[in-house]
């Protein structure tokens, strides 16, 4: 199962110019520079830099109470540092904040399935959805499905990455879920589909790339699996012959030999 997804606020920033402008007070300068030192401090998020981020980010929430994307990103950051009560309170002041903010109730849902509170993460990621501006719905119906198979309920997450394939039908994360859901419930055509379309549509964002850029170990490792199922020998060794090339190293790759070395695998 891959990670669950989270979302970043990207903010413009207006710097500089400012302070000769007529009319601009004090409460502009602190929403200003509340932006700035958010723009900062998702920019250190990313490198992994944990305390100037935990500096910049602090300060915007002091600046700028009132940030819905402050509070996001600073959340983000204290669950990261395992400061779970404080992130969980920063989610909720940031969807309180602005309800209409699809990027903050996905990742408060994400937040909240990695706690286990599965059924009030499933509620984030649909009040994400019903935003008709949302510009990534396909994330969060993926996360709403990732979720949803730690219940178990494998219907449940099916109908939503079916949904976020309905948003993008080339989102990679989704269409890696339901190969292997698809095969977890034994159907094995479907699988093939689902691999089969996972394996073009990264063919297309590694522009036709023919090494491992191109291929994951678990989409191989099912590809094996699921032509064995349907009898397809020289699809089920071409895949395998990919895995142990690509992948050696992988955990895939220890099954298959496994498997290999019991007969199991022809």
């Amino acid at each position: 199962m891959i990670r669950l997804l989270t979302l970043l606020p990207v903010l413009l920033l207006a710097i500089g110019g400012c302070a000769s402008t007529g009319g601009y007070g004090e409460d502009a300068r602190l929403k200003e520079a509340a932006r700035y030192n958010t723009q900062l401090g998702i920019n250190y998020l990313q490198k992994g830099d944990l305390q100037q981020a935990d500096d910049k980010l602090g300060k915007a929430v002091e600046q700028d109470p009132r940030s819905a994307e402050a509070h996001n990103a600073y959340a983000i950051l204290q669950e990261r540092l395992g400061n779970v009560d404080l992130a969980r309170s920063h989610y909720r002041r940031a969807t309180r904040l602005d309800p209409d903010y699809s990027e903050a109730h996905n990742n408060y849902g994400r937040f909240l399935c990695n706690q286990g509170e599965l059924s009030a993460a499933e509620r984030e990621f649909m009040a994400a959805v019903k935003n008709p501006l949302y510009r990534s719905p396909e994330v969060a119906y993926t996360n709403a499905g990732i979720c949803a198979l730690q219940k178990p309920d494998l219907d449940r997450a099916e109908d939503h990455l079916r949904k976020a394939l309905s948003k993008n039908p080339e989102y990679l994360p989704a269409l890696f879920e339901m190969a292997q859901l698809t095969y977890d419930k034994q159907h094995y055509l479907q699988t093939r589909a689902y691999v089969q379309r996972y394996d073009a549509a990264r063919a297309e964002l590694v522009d036709g790339a023919t090494d491992a850029r191109r291929y994951h170990p678990r989409i191989l490792w099912l590809c094996v699996q699921a032509e064995q199922q349907l009898g397809n020998r020289s699809a089920a060794s071409s895949c395998a012959l990919r895995l142990k090339n690509f992948f050696p190293q992988s955990r895939e790759t220890a099954e298959l030999l496994e498997m290999e070395r019991h007969g199991r695998v022809n």
